[in-house]
């Protein structure tokens, strides 16, 4: 019961940090897109 129990704590962390790690990927996808249009519009 307790290995079985500390297996899913673990399979449960990995799953909350790769989610938590995608987050973070879409934020820095999401904050180079508008960097990259104003840097576009700035000379012009």
């Amino acid at each position: 019961m307790l290995f079985v129990g500390m297996q899913t704590e673990k399979l449960g962390l990995l799953v909350v940090s790769r989610a938590i790690g995608g987050y973070f990927q879409m934020l820095r996808i999401a904050n180079l897109i508008p960097s990259q249009s104003l840097s576009r519009q700035g000379p012009a």
